[in-house]
């Protein structure tokens, strides 16, 4: 019996030190108002912009060039509300590696003759 105890409290115990799998870093939420600035992240970090786009128009955010090297875009995704209202656009980037770049994204809006930018959004991102 107390073999069997122990054999417990030493997996609980290897269980408390390993982390879990997929556990990352700290995760950092920009928005509209840190456009021009420079984020600064470790390696397991993971990024997420948050834009307002206007849901009924189809205006929308799109990467204008592939995010620096040490960003991998995860999810693009935009949320769901009735037309007219103001939604956000999330952009979910993780970190590996050290390094840095400008990560840009383009804003475009629905013309008379089609889709034209509106806007652009960037950062400097640097990774350690």
């Amino acid at each position: 019996m107390q073999r069997g105890l122990r054999a417990v409290i030493f997996a609980g115990v290897i269980a408390m030190m390993t982390p879990a799998a997929g556990a990352t870093g700290a995760v950092v939420t920009l928005g509209l108002r840190n456009n021009g600035e420079t984020v600064r992240l470790a390696a397991s970090d993971t990024l997420v912009v948050e834009l307002p786009v206007t849901a009924e128009d189809g205006d929308y955010w799109s990467l204008a060039a592939p995010p620096p090297p040490p960003l991998t875009l995860v999810r693009d995704e935009t949320e769901e509300a009735p037309p007219g209202q103001t939604v956000r656009q999330s952009f979910e980037f993780e970190a590996s590696g050290r390094g840095s770049g400008e990560l840009r994204l383009a804003y475009f809006k629905l013309l008379r003759k089609g889709f034209g930018l509106s806007g652009e959004y960037k950062i400097t991102v640097i990774t350690q």
